[in-house]
């Protein structure tokens, strides 16, 4: 995501994400707002990957060793 936005260290977005104030609704309105512009009146299927696995000390939980 870093290299996306012209960054070539990603710890300053990392740190910027992890410590701003987010207005979680206000975020959620405005991400909704640009969504629709940018759809429009097009017919759209959304897939969202959700691969964020919760992680056990250094291992993946609940996959066999």
């Amino acid at each position: 995501m870093a290299r996306s936005v012209g960054l070539r260290n990603p710890q300053s977005l990392q740190h910027f994400l992890q410590r701003t104030p987010w207005q979680v609704e206000q975020f959620r309105a405005r991400r909704l707002e640009l969504s629709k512009q940018l759809v429009g009146e097009r017919c759209i299927i959304l897939c969202i990957d959700e691969t964020g696995d919760k992680k056990a000390e250094k291992t993946t939980y609940s996959v066999a060793k």
